[in-house]
């Protein structure tokens, strides 16, 4: 079964079935700058409004949802990777017909490596590999839905 053939949806019109086109679904996972956290500012201004609006504009059939972790690195988010409240895997399960997922992590990673005595010898390959188990969470959540 595809990813189309799952989330089209049908309606009745005139006695005769109309193919609607199927909604587009988009998730974003990540760190502060997903929720939209930007102090001393109160209050979150999250991008996945932003998103759904400009996506929305061609043929209005996308819904952009988010989940941001303010102060997360990738590192932590993988600890959590389960945890059925902030945990990436839960939200994939409940989520089989996701057409995209935008992981936006590795700022607060690169920070903390960078604003310690380490930063010189920092080669990067430790900020990255969290980020890399996130995207293949995502990869194998769509091997299992067998697109």
């Amino acid at each position: 079964m595809t990813l189309s053939s799952r989330t089209k949806m049908r309606a009745a019109t005139d006695g005769n079935a109309v193919e609607k086109p199927a909604i587009k679904k988009v998730f974003c996972y990540g760190d502060s700058l997903t929720a939209g956290t930007s102090p001393p500012h109160v209050g979150n201004s999250p991008y996945g409004p932003h998103l759904e609006d400009s996506l929305s504009r061609d043929d209005g059939n996308v819904v952009v949802r988010w989940k941001g972790l303010p102060g997360w690195t990738a590192a932590t988010m993988n600890e959590f990777i389960n945890d059925p409240n902030v945990g990436l895997q839960p939200i994939l399960d409940r989520n089989p017909s996701l057409s995209l997922v935008i992981i936006l992590a590795g700022t607060n990673d690169i920070g903390a490596y960078t604003s310690t005595s380490i930063g010189e010898d920092f080669d990067g390959g430790e900020a990255v590999t969290p980020i890399l188990k996130l995207h293949r969470a995502c990869l194998n959540s769509l091997d299992d839905c067998g697109d």
